[in-house]
């Protein structure tokens, strides 16, 4: 609506281009694991057609990215409080998280071995790893606090927004230098809509599973027929 074309957001991963998580991995590689930090150069290729980044993995590499873009403006989200942003994670992104990356969950173990492809599971548990995603449902809070302190003593305050979406079009055009629409500021992504898209995405991995499963089953069930004859046979 304000001419932003491209924002980047883990959508465009889980949902539209699937091998940005390769690129993401190398990244995580490069910050937590002592592989090569990502340069200009390498943000261009993963993040070079987009006019703007928001949400995770981008997030992790906020100093990066900001270094990367000198030139980009920066808009720190923030919510009335610690407690109702803590809530509305625990709400939805947590039992996403839960479900997906939960090492004590023993269909979850099952299903990550044979699915070894599944679109950013390896970067999901690098996030899970290196950063505060896997203590955010007991440190959540202060990792809020932390995070937003760290903004607002990282970036002149002439390239930062410090912006509630309840304050609505004004500020953040102001900051934008753009003009405000006639049109109501939207609100998307709730937490009702954010379950259904986590929900969708579980259902294709729980066919991609059952697809390989029974592809698996067409190759081997006739030798493992013959194999359980065989020893039958012995006896």
């Amino acid at each position: 609506m304000l001419g932003y074309n491209d924002v980047y957001h883990f959508t465009n991963i889980a949902a539209e281009n699937p091998r940005d998580a390769e690129m993401w991995e190398e990244a995580m590689e490069g910050k937590f694991e002592g592989g090569k930090p990502f340069t200009r150069e390498d943000w261009d290729q993963l993040l070079g057609h987009c006019m703007a980044v928001s949400d995770a993995p981008a997030n992790i590499f906020s100093k990066e990215l900001m270094d990367a873009y000198p030139e980009a403006k920066v808009i720190l989200s923030v919510r009335d409080s610690a407690e109702a942003w803590h809530k509305s994670w625990m709400d939805s992104v947590q039992p996403a998280l839960d479900k997906t990356i939960n090492r004590k969950d023993i269909f979850a173990r099952f299903l990550r071995a044979c699915l070894p492809h599944i679109p950013g599971k390896r970067l999901l548990m690098q996030m899970n790893d290196y950063t505060e995603f896997g203590t955010a449902k007991e440190h959540g809070i202060e990792w809020y606090h932390n995070h937003n302190q760290w903004v607002r003593d990282n970036v002149a305050a002439e390239r930062l927004l410090e912006f509630n979406v309840k304050e609505g079009w004004e500020p953040l055009c102001k900051f934008l230098n753009k003009p405000i629409p006639d049109e109501p500021f939207p609100f998307v992504n709730e937490k009702e809509e954010f379950m259904r898209g986590v929900q969708k995405r579980r259902q294709e991995f729980h066919k991609m599973f059952h697809d390989r499963l029974m592809s698996f089953f067409s190759i081997m069930g006739l030798p493992l027929l013959a194999l359980l004859s065989w020893m039958v046979m012995l006896r």
